[in-house]
């Protein structure tokens, strides 16, 4: 398309045209609206002095309303880097059809590529954003973690418009972050090889991510009962070794295991994060346990057959509880998918078979001023479980392992039918919510709420335990009960002779103390507080109080608290804390 003639306002219009956010070019901005205010004024002067009867003048002027040919052939089309949205090799036909050469041979849009005269004074309520063509993407500093692993994660490609202020940007941070695969991530932008294009560089710095945890250990009864001759002492310990990045592949391998003379079992995991296209993952495990269930406080027992194998059971049962034997044993099978840069959702089908090795006949416990019969939640001989489980997750903490600030929320929802063969029929819910809160002091305070609930007839490991609730008595690990010695009850409410039982919650309040942070081998140590209220029932108790309680007191509500360290290091986290020593020591 050839130009034989401009007006002095597409002159200056064209001279102006390449407009940024720099000082220059506002400075630029401001000269050239003074020119063509000028320029202005002089094509009015000239218009009036036609309107008066005169000839116009067709001498060229300082104005020059004529530009030589051979100087707008020189003048380069206008490329603007605030709207670079043309990727390469791109054609786009201009008002007329026409297609702009430039000087590399591409093929510019006349009407989005060229200054529009009528776009001279842009609307100032709106914003004005920068937006550059994505030349490629750069992956720095990994040398572990394979390059295409990380690029999986990041939504750009080469000819993507990339707006240096999306949000997409700071998500990509935040789920790179949220591997527990590096222990910093930074974007920044470099100049591509064309005008309005830029290189995305992906800088990580990567940690090891074979680390143990879960690690727990104690003696069952605590030292405090030694004088108890009916039971003999039993230690245990157990722990988590995790290799969240095996390989370098993205892939997760995770092993648990647990050691005791009345407990052992073992679960492995794994979870590939992107196998699939559209990045389904895909996720397996299998377990298996041999343990022991404690059921009733000073229970009245009608003991029934041991197992062979077990010379210390009529010791159990004649204790203080109504001890269930039992093995399980299964498998899991799921898939998961994102949702966006923070939130996920898996589906898992679980299929398990239960032994009931040996449990009593009858028992029966005191249940404040009454007697009840106790309620073992398992079907004699062997059973089946089969459930699926659906559960979303929305992440937006800082870091994974010992995060500072951010959201961490999971709903989970299972069902157990016989349409999918099992012999148990039930739902069951949890609601689990973590939020962390910088102070300006650098400390931080974390809020938990959980809240769960059962409906149905679900066996007594898929339902809410007390050892899971409060710090004041070991921790249940891979579903199997560690300590048969019932929690303090500070509050002295009806929540006494609550054990397993279908509905659950917590509320606490975390203050965390950092201490030292480093790059080395121990990267971070803190001191936490920590106190919280839990509740934990069964749907009839929340209806009908348990008797003998008044007041508030009929409310199945107890008090728990926490103090300690908690280190995060090259080999794992680890916390050790006021409740790490209850495995040893009974209230």
């Amino acid at each position: 398309m050839r130009v034989d003639h401009v007006s002095p306002h597409a002159v200056v219009l064209l001279r102006c045209a390449p407009m940024g956010r720099t000082l220059a070019t506002s400075l630029r901005r401001g000269v050239c609206l003074v020119a063509l205010a000028i320029v202005s004024i002089s094509s009015t002067t000239a218009a009036q002095s036609t309107d008066a009867g005169g000839e116009p003048s067709t001498a060229p002027s300082s104005s020059a309303s004529e530009v030589p040919e051979s100087e707008v052939a020189a003048e380069e089309p206008f490329f603007d880097e605030d709207r670079a949205d043309v990727a390469d090799g791109e054609e786009a036909a201009g008002d007329d059809g026409d297609e702009i050469e430039t000087p590399e041979g591409d093929a510019l849009d006349a009407e989005s590529d060229f200054f529009d005269p009528d776009d001279a004074e842009p609307d100032s309520s709106q914003d004005v954003r920068v937006q550059y063509v994505v030349e490629s993407v750069v992956i720095r500093g990994n040398t572990r973690t394979r390059t295409s692993v990380i690029r999986r994660y990041v939504p750009y490609r080469r000819g993507d418009v990339l707006d240096p202020e999306d949000a997409a940007l700071e998500s990509l941070t935040w789920r790179l972050r949220g591997t527990g695969w590096f222990d910093d991530v930074s974007l920044h932008l470099e100049p591509g090889t064309r005008r309005g294009s830029v290189v995305l560089v992906v800088r990580v710095q990567e940690r090891n991510t074979l680390a143990v945890g879960g690690l727990t250990f104690g003696i069952s009864e605590g030292i405090s009962a030694t004088r108890d001759t009916s039971v003999d002492l039993a230690p245990y310990v157990g722990f988590t070794l995790t290799d969240s990045n095996f390989f370098g592949s993205g892939s997760a391998l995770s092993a648990s295991v647990l050691f005791s003379a009345r407990a052992n079992g073992f679960r492995l995991d794994h979870d590939h994060p992107r196998l699939f296209k559209r990045d389904w993952s895909l996720r397996s495990s299998f377990f298996y346990h041999r343990a022991r269930q404690y059921f009733g406080n000073d229970p009245l027992i009608d003991a029934g057959e041991c197992p062979a194998d077990d010379e210390d059971c009529l010791e159990e049962i004649a204790a203080r509880n109504a001890v269930v034997f039992y093995q399980r044993g299964g498998i899991v099978l799921g898939t998961g998918h994102d949702l966006g840069a923070s939130t996920r959702f898996t589906l898992d089908w679980q299929g398990e078979m239960v032994d009931l090795r040996s449990r009593p006949d009858a028992a029966s416990e005191r249940f404040g001023t009454s007697i009840r019969p106790i309620d073992f939640a398992i079907e004699d001989g062997v059973s089946f479980v089969s459930l699926v489980r659906f559960a979303l997750v929305y992440d937006r903490r800082d870091d994974p392992v010992i995060p500072t600030r951010g959201l961490h929320v999971r709903f989970t929802g299972e069902l157990s039918h016989p349409v999918l063969g099992s012999d148990y029929d039930f739902v069951r819910t949890q609601l689990s919510v973590r939020g962390w809160i910088p102070l300006p002091w650098r400390h931080t305070v974390r809020l938990s709420l959980f809240a769960g609930g059962v409906i149905g007839q679900a066996p007594f490991f898929h339902q809410f335990h007390i050892a899971d609730l409060t710090d004041l008595v070991p921790g249940r690990m891979l579903e199997m009960q560690l300590d048969r010695r019932r929690a303090p009850n500070l509050f002295g409410s009806a929540i006494e002779p609550m054990r397993v039982e279908e509905v659950a919650a917590r509320v606490d309040v975390q203050y965390e103390l950092p201490l030292y942070r480093s790059r080395k081998g121990l990267r971070a140590l803190d001191l936490y507080v920590n106190g919280g209220l839990l509740l934990l029932a069964d749907w009839r108790d929340l209806r009908v109080a348990v008797p003998g309680y008044e007041g508030a007191a009929r409310i199945p509500l107890d008090f728990t608290f926490d103090v300690g360290l908690r280190m995060d290091t090259k080999i794992g986290t680890f916390q050790l804390g006021f409740s790490t020593l209850l495995g040893f020591l009974a209230l």
